[in-house]
């Protein structure tokens, strides 16, 4: 393929796209997988028409089915968010043979690492590679962002997330975390960490189990929260979500400069988002 057969392959998928307009087909298009299925079957279709082969059976591919807030995505209500919040403030214990060998520390970093998961939206790979040294503190000494280094695999994802309010008997302990990420993880292997965390969440709300539910729909539910605001900027979201968009060398450029300064403008915009856990 030449590369100006290439441009006229392309043009023709973004004429199609333009077509369809507001339809249905559209809307399928917002999701990655559906979004690489149409660039196929658009690239077979060209093929068919510049006489390249003889039949497209690519047409036959059928798109995955567009999906509600809701549904399907393994999303924490509130009213499940609040359930596990209270029973980890009155003192929820695991009670399994795994907490004599990590002990009452080990179990507390694991409840740290649900609340600070639900209430900003991190992966648990994100929060589990976190050190004391990650920690953003003011000058009282109170923590009030975290570093997230980012993955190799997306680059978006490294930045600065702000801590914003959080239940008042909460209060984050670093001393349950590595001083640097150079250190043995404490508590657990990094594999274990995990697991562990998943397992908690699945003894405090049994019907997680059954839900599907897990750490990462915690990530799914801050942003169901976030998307029932119209008037907060979709670039922010993606700033503590660790999304790309079209700023992202400046958002990772910034998070290496570590500053509480340069995200100062998200902690509204994260304290508006999670209002509804603190009801």
């Amino acid at each position: 393929m030449t590369h100006g057969e290439f441009i006229e392959m392309r043009e023709t998928y973004f004429k199609d796209k333009l077509k369809a307009g507001k339809s249905k087909s559209e809307d399928t298009l917002k999701a990655t997988v559906n979004l690489r299925l149409s660039k196929i079957i658009a690239f077979f279709k060209w093929l068919q028409v510049k006489g390249i082969i003889n039949e497209n059976k690519a047409i036959d591919i059928k798109f995955k089915d567009k999906r509600s807030d809701n549904d399907k995505r393994g999303t924490f209500t509130n009213e499940q968010c609040h359930r596990i919040l209270d029973l980890i403030h009155a003192g929820f214990s695991c009670n399994n043979s795994k907490r004599r060998t990590y002990g009452d520390d080990g179990e507390s970093l694991v409840q740290q690492l649900i609340v600070l998961g639900m209430f900003t939206g991190a992966r648990i790979a994100e929060l589990q590679d976190l050190a004391k040294e990650d920690f953003l503190c003011d000058a009282n000494g109170a923590p009030k962002g975290i570093y997230i280094h980012g993955a190799v695999k997306n680059s978006a994802s490294e930045r600065l997330i702000p801590l914003g309010d959080f239940p008042k008997w909460f209060k984050l302990d670093l001393s349950l975390f590595r001083t640097c990420r150079n250190e043995d993880y404490k508590y657990f292997t990094k594999d274990t960490l995990g697991k562990e965390v998943n397992k908690t969440i699945k003894k405090i709300i049994p019907e997680a189990l059954e839900d599907n539910l897990t750490f990462h729909s915690f990530r799914h539910s801050f942003e169901t929260r976030a998307s029932k605001y119209e008037n907060i900027n979709t670039t922010h979201i993606d700033q503590i979500t660790g999304h790309a968009f079209k700023d992202t060398g400046r958002k990772i450029y910034l998070a290496k400069n570590k500053n509480l300064d340069d995200i100062e403008h998200l902690f509204s915009v994260i304290n508006k988002i999670n209002l509804a856990l603190l009801k």
